[in-house]
């Protein structure tokens, strides 16, 4: 299976278990399931991260949940919100640059 395969998989268990919400990935810990309202409460507290709340609340509204998956990507300097396919990216919908913003990079 690739990445793409795995990622869909993976939220289709979690749409299962919980509902509509977005698998979160990020360079040091594995991949996790998440709804909006958890990352909200990690993001609400930064200002800058309120475009990006919206981002991840429309993607997860409107990603087909039986073929598709809502990724959540998080980098050193960047999350950035994916709607993910079996054979790739179906649509950038968002994303937050916050370079400087240590203490949010850390969350």
């Amino acid at each position: 299976m690739n990445m793409m395969t795995d990622t869909v998989r993976h939220a289709r268990e979690g749409f299962r278990m919980v509902g509509r919400g977005c698998v979160v990935a990020n360079m040091g810990a594995e991949p996790r399931y998440a709804t909006v309202s958890e990352l909200v409460g990690r993001l609400e507290p930064f200002r800058e991260a309120r475009m990006l709340i919206t981002a991840i609340s429309e993607a997860v509204e409107k990603y087909r949940p039986e073929e598709e998956a809502v990724l959540v990507l998080e980098t050193e300097h960047a999350i950035n919100v994916i709607i993910l396919g079996s054979r790739g990216v179906e649509e950038i919908v968002g994303g937050l640059d916050f370079g400087d913003l240590e203490d949010f990079a850390r969350g």
